[in-house]
């Protein structure tokens, strides 16, 4: 299952990355960061509205 988390970078900008647990692990699917508020906000948008189709698929009875 794939999710996402906010984090701050050493140059005190906002990332957010995409992560999923594979093996037992976590692992980066993808990183991307933002410098100003309206830049998290349409990252986050994006990030979510990527991540909602995978969650429909998880989420099926199989």
């Amino acid at each position: 299952m794939a999710f996402a988390r906010k984090v701050r970078t050493k140059s005190g900008a906002t990332a957010v990355q995409v992560a999923r647990y594979a093996n037992g692990r976590q692992e980066i699917v993808n990183y991307i960061s933002a410098h100003t508020d309206l830049e998290l906000g349409v990252l986050l948008e994006r990030t979510w509205a990527w991540l909602e189709p995978a969650r429909h698929l998880e989420a099926r009875p199989g």
